[in-house]
């Protein structure tokens, strides 16, 4: 799972009255929208003009909520001191206001700082500490999320059995509320603890449920990490003309897409595979695209 939580403000008594919080609603509207698009830096200006007007008209519940959307901005920048500073802002202020709701969604977002900042503990007692107040507000589709990031932690920390098991919680919950595209995720996630646990092929079956319900639900973008996935299984099981295959497909989705990470990564994947086929030609030059990408995008 390891997604991080939007917030938005919709019009309400409390502060649809003003000029200044209509304003920063509409900014905050089309900030989601800019985001939906990756359009990170243009969402941020809107976020920090929104909070602005919101601070000014003394709309503390569209500051609270503006404040950790900000937040999930400088995570997705990589700035995650200021991503952390925002998302602490915002968790006083929703304690402060009693917004239960929030604090649950606040803390898992500062659960996933801490755990690309690699302090796996920290990233665990926040995700905990979200995971008892959803369960105590009967939040049964964000538990899901939340009991599949705890897993993607105890993954981190090489504890196994642990990862496993809340993974198979959060796909039993996922699959009880009908929420295929949390099912699609979770059934990757644990094909992914079952290739680190050295079982291929339950590996290779848990990621080939997981492309099929992609696939199903359209989700194109998760697509191509999946199709990579099945294909470093079959490198592990020797078979490289499959293991090709499968990364020459991810590989033209993400250039369809337009995802230069993936195709980057696939890149570097299918001139490790010619490698092992001894064509160290073809090696070199797909691990040439694959650097010079890489160096593109920093």
């Amino acid at each position: 799972m390891s997604g991080l939580t939007l917030e938005t403000v919709r019009p309400g008594a409390a502060w649809a009255q003003t000029d200044l919080s209509s304003q920063a609603g509409q900014l905050l509207d089309e900030g989601l929208e800019l985001y939906r698009v990756s359009q990170w830096r243009q969402a941020l200006d809107n976020w920090q003009q929104a909070l602005e007007l919101y601070r000014q008209a003394g709309d503390r519940g569209g500051e609270a909520n503006t404040l950790g959307n900000i937040g999930n901005i400088y995570d997705l920048l990589g700035d995650y001191p200021q991503a952390l500073d925002y998302q602490e802002q915002s968790l006083a202020l929703k304690r402060e206001l009693g917004d239960r709701t929030g604090e649950a969604i606040t803390l898992g977002n500062i659960g996933i700082i801490y755990e690309l900042l690699g302090d796996y503990p920290q990233a665990l007692d926040y995700q905990e500490q979200s995971l008892a107040l959803k369960r105590e507000l009967g939040d049964r589709a964000t538990e899901a999320d939340t009991l599949g990031n705890i897993g993607l932690i105890y993954g981190l920390l090489g504890d196994y059995p642990q990862a496993l098991n809340y993974q198979e919680q959060s796909l039993a919950l996922s699959r009880e509320l009908g929420d295929r595209g949390g099912e699609a995720i979770t059934l990757g996630n644990i094909g992914s603890i079952y290739r680190l646990l050295g079982d291929y092929p339950q590996a290779l079956d848990y990621q080939e449920q997981s492309l099929a319900l992609k696939r199903e639900l359209g989700d194109r973008a998760t697509e191509a990490a999946t199709l990579g996935n099945i294909g470093n299984i079959y490198e592990l099981l020797g078979d490289y003309p499959q293991a090709l295959n499968y990364h020459e497909q991810s590989l033209a989705l993400a250039r369809e897409l337009g995802d230069r990470a993936t195709e980057a990564k696939t890149l570097g994947n299918i001139g490790s595979i010619y490698d092992l086929l001894g064509d160290y030609p073809q090696a070199l030059d797909y691990q040439e695209q694959s650097l010079a990408l890489t160096r593109e995008r920093v």
